[in-house]
């Protein structure tokens, strides 16, 4: 799986040529950029949902499987909250797990991960995140201005029940430990 920035001609053509093997028969929706595409390297065959008067699961059926599968896994494990720059990274991940689901040698794929860390070169941190330098998020609140710093109504009774116990012995538990 791969980030594109866009479904035209070019764009596919590129990534058609560098992952699939010149000669396949692919199989596709009606879009207008995938013949140009594919022209004489590949045998095309694309079927456009509209003429077909199936539902688009039914025409292509591991796509839309592979897309629902990917949605759930963001939306359960990322609920939802990822950065556009980490999505390549999460799609790496994903393909990794979905690759390896059925695998029956867990010592095995173990040993191919000891491989590839032994393998590979270091990372920095800079090389290793997608984006070093964070990204300041103004937090929304829920709640409105003049109650967001109030203490919940239970530390208000016993601030009034127990006064020189706030003001007294936390200050000084605080001191002595510092």
């Amino acid at each position: 799986m791969q980030i594109i920035p866009n479904a035209e001609t070019e764009t596919l053509k590129a990534f058609i040529q560098k992952h699939i093997k010149p000669g396949s028969t692919m199989y596709t929706d009606g879009l207008i950029s995938y013949p140009g595409s594919a022209k004489d390297e590949y045998n095309h065959q694309g079927t456009s949902l509209k003429d077909s008067g199936k539902k688009a699961n039914e025409v292509l059926p591991g796509v839309h499987r592979i897309a629902a599968l990917v949605k759930r896994w963001l939306l359960g494990t990322h609920q939802g909250s990822f950065e556009a720059f980490h999505l390549q990274a999460y799609l790496d991940e994903f393909t990794f797990r979905l690759n390896r689901r059925k695998s029956t040698h867990r010592g095995r794929l173990f040993l191919r991960l000891l491989e590839q860390c032994v393998a590979m070169h270091p990372l920095s941190f800079r090389g290793l995140v997608a984006n070093p330098k964070p990204i300041n998020v103004v937090q929304e609140f829920a709640l409105p201005s003049n109650l967001r710093h109030k203490a919940p109504a239970s530390l208000d009774l016993i601030s009034t029940i127990l006064p020189p116990l706030h003001s007294t012995i936390l200050p000084s538990c605080c001191n002595s430990l510092s």
